[in-house]
């Protein structure tokens, strides 16, 4: 018995270091790409820009720049943050630096309870190595702050969900309404807790106990209300905003009535694996053309439908699960919440747990240890194998969110001259001025109006350009920096005007016509900003 009893130890000494190393491990790898300090992407600048220009009171009480939302709780933790420390790419990031670091510890503790305290290390690491929750722990986007909050939810749910003590419901109710303000999708997640735990006393006929556990209930509920009247309902969708993620596909179909509504679950489960989880090989490029089930670890999509059946067994939890699921869904299906990519980060941790669950499963059929080592490590090892990728080519890292602007506008700032004069086209303008405010620019500039709306062909379009450089006259050289990737505007219709992009890339045009009317003599090109000096003929 002594034997067993020191074994047992040892296993869990084990079992514990193991979740230390990867927490460890995890915090290493978040702070190296932070100090990377790469360039704001468009969507972290069009939200900072609202952090940054309005002030507390225009963002307790206006809708923010550009059809942008986030949480009350997350603006108002970014606007302390820059108070206190100044407005930079770090500061605008730190907060969900911080989110991801809290996440990691929580969700280790949360995993002991929703995995029986079985294979937790495992879990642990997918959700270090997973290069989407690294990127967005990283980025000056709420994202995190959802996982954060979703996470604290089911830890207060471990910890009240059998209390039928006033002060402790009262106590649990207070913490889940805080939390409503600082996410949006947390409210599914406690919709889910809430159903599941009424039901289950309803059909118990636990009356005494059904009524006492309203009140946290009832306080979440209200204090939803609250946030909705005087916060989300302002930013609420817009019409384009609803127009945009319809078009691309990102809400679900409630009831698929065809082919293509049933192919969008089977298309969002295979990119669910590839984003937010990472079992997707990110080096291999479509052109290739390696089949995506090449591409995708199919291990890990194994695993996630074996567990999803295994954890049935555990009936309260698994209805809580699926709730949760079922309410996200409805909300998708009536276009209120996209579900796709980013927007599944909060959701990330239900993954990983039925992918471990899956794996805990098949391991109960496996005799030697050694067996079981290695199917945990064929489970870990695409996470595993991208992230150590991204680390040595940190530019593939999420690329098709990485951004050249702060490199364009040093390379401008290192080789402008005096006389030259810098040209911002209308679709560089938004990151332009953030970015003025951010390393202030001592750079003479010419912002770009955009008159599309007052033109029917490039013709009218390039003569109204010229307009905006009518100071030109007066300069030998004139720097253009636009971004060739967003051709639109938000807010605009896909692909408006039509005239604009009748040709291909309109940005292929305008770099045309400055060629016809001056000579490019140096250029700084990236996958998006691009900056050329032209010399004035």
């Amino acid at each position: 018995m002594r034997i067993l009893k020191s074994g047992q130890t040892q296993e869990k000494i084990f079992q514990l270091s193991l979740i230390g190393f990867f927490i460890g491990l995890s915090i290493i790898i978040r702070l190296y790409f932070f100090f990377l300090n790469r360039s704001l992407w468009l969507d972290e600048v069009y939200l900072s820009t609202s952090i940054v220009k309005m002030s507390l009171g225009d963002l307790l009480s206006k809708e923010l720049f550009y059809f942008q939302k986030a949480p009350l709780g997350y603006l108002l933790a970014q606007k302390g943050i820059i108070a206190v420390f100044g407005a930079s790419e770090m500061t605008l990031r730190l907060f969900s630096l911080l989110c991801s670091i809290a996440s990691l510890f929580v969700f280790a503790s949360v995993s002991k309870y929703f995995l029986k305290s079985k294979l937790v290390w495992l879990a642990v690491a997918i959700f270090a190595f997973a290069p989407p929750l690294v990127f967005h722990a990283v980025e000056a986007k709420p994202y995190m702050c959802d996982l954060l909050a979703t996470l604290i939810s089911f830890s207060l749910y471990i910890k009240y969900n059998q209390s039928n003590t006033v002060k402790q419901l009262v106590l649990w109710g207070l913490c889940g309404a805080l939390l409503i303000w600082f996410s949006y999708p947390v409210i599914f997640v406690l919709t889910g807790m809430a159903v599941t735990i009424c039901v289950e006393n309803i059909l118990k006929k636990k009356w005494n106990i059904f009524f006492v556990q309203l009140i946290p209930f009832s306080i979440w509920l209200l204090s939803f209300c609250i946030n909705f009247l005087l916060v989300t309902q302002r930013h609420a969708e817009s019409d384009w905003t609803v127009f945009w993620f319809d078009y691309y596909k990102y809400f679900a179909p409630i009831v698929p009535t065809n082919a293509d509504d049933v192919n969008w679950y089977i298309m969002s489960l295979y990119w669910m694996l590839d984003y937010p989880l990472g079992f997707s090989l990110v080096f291999f490029r479509e052109s290739m053309g390696f089949a995506p089930l090449v591409k995708l670890s199919v291990i890990g999509a194994i695993m996630l439908l074996i567990g999803f059946l295994a954890y049935i067994k555990n009936h309260r939890d698994f209805y809580i699960l699926v709730i949760i699921s079922m309410a996200t869904l409805l909300a998708s299906g009536l276009k209120m919440y996209p579900l796709k990519e980013r927007f599944l980060v909060f959701f990330a941790p239900v993954f990983i747990w039925f992918i471990v669950s899956g794996c805990i499963y098949l391991a109960g059929f496996l005799k030697k240890k050694w067996q079981k080592s290695i199917l945990c490590l064929l489970v870990l090892l695409v996470p595993a194998i991208n992230i150590v990728y991204l680390i040595l080519v940190p530019n593939d890292f999420l690329k098709q969110k990485k951004s050249y602007e702060k490199q364009a506008l040093s390379f401008i700032q290192s080789n402008f001259k005096d006389g030259d004069v810098l040209y911002v086209y209308r679709n560089n303008v938004v990151a332009f001025e953030l970015y003025r405010i951010l390393h202030n620019y001592p750079i003479p500039t010419i912002i770009g109006k955009d008159h599309r709306g007052s033109s029917n062909n490039f013709n009218d379009y390039f003569r109204l350009v010229m307009t905006d450089l009518e100071l030109l006259s007066e300069k030998k050289r004139v720097w253009l920096l636009y971004d060739d990737v967003f051709q639109s505007g938000i807010g605009e219709g896909i692909d408006w005007p039509a005239w604009y992009f009748k040709n291909g890339k309109p940005t292929d045009t305008v770099v045309s016509y400055f060629r016809s009317i001056a000579t490019p003599i140096r250029s700084f090109k990236s996958s998006d900003a691009i900056a050329i000096c032209f010399e004035l003929r």
